[in-house]
């Protein structure tokens, strides 16, 4: 995952970034995001719209996507090599995301302890305040601050990981808030930023 000084639109962010990573434009995988659950499985490089994470089990295609604040979740299966990108904020963890994108890998459900997943840099509950009808859909990740709410992306996100049979130690979320940060990442909470930050994965060979 990176960040792209200077002042380019999204989409010139996305080549500068895959040309710094020596990725050839023609093998990424673009989804054309909207805040949705839907996640496709893909074989072939271009444009995926209203579509907000990408599945492959290809090797040299290369997922992408753009945030500034919502979470960029990276999972690999190791035994298939199959890899997966989603982008998920409360709208996406609200109606399952993450639930489409891990049946869109077409693992056995005996496989799914297997995968390996890292939540990306994203707004933490110490930035993140909600207001309450945001925050009724996620009862058990708010913290309170008198009459102040404040929603755990990452806490929604890893109890659904764990629910669908992912083992915690195969879970890292060690990248911090994007909000508290911001000469570091882009956060549309700090500054309302149109600027975005790039996350490219795949296998490459």
């Amino acid at each position: 995952m990176t960040r792209i000084d200077g002042d380019p639109v999204p989409s010139e962010a996305l080549k500068l970034a895959a040309g710094q990573c020596d990725i050839e434009d023609d093998r990424l995988i673009r989804p054309v995001q909207v805040h949705s659950a839907c996640v496709r499985k893909v074989g072939t490089s271009g444009r995926q719209v209203d579509c907000d994470g990408t599945v492959t089990d290809r090797a040299g295609l290369i997922h992408s996507l753009l945030t500034a604040d919502c979470i960029p979740l990276f999972l690999f299966h190791p035994g298939t090599g199959t890899t997966a990108l989603i982008h998920a904020g409360w709208r996406g963890l609200d109606t399952g995301i993450v639930e489409q994108g891990l049946k869109a890998l077409e693992l056995p459900p005996d496989q799914a302890d297997e995968l390996l997943a890292v939540l990306g840099p994203a707004v933490r509950s110490c930035c993140y305040e909600v207001r309450e009808d945001v925050a009724g859909r996620f009862p058990g990740q708010i913290r309170r601050e008198g009459e102040r709410m404040f929603l755990s992306l990452q806490e929604a996100m890893i109890e659904r990981l764990l629910k669908a049979g992912l083992r915690a130690e195969t879970i890292e979320d060690e990248s911090p808030c994007s909000c508290c940060h911001p000469d570091d990442h882009y956060s549309y909470r700090y500054n309302r930023t149109d600027r975005r930050m790039v996350s490219l994965m795949g296998v490459l060979f």
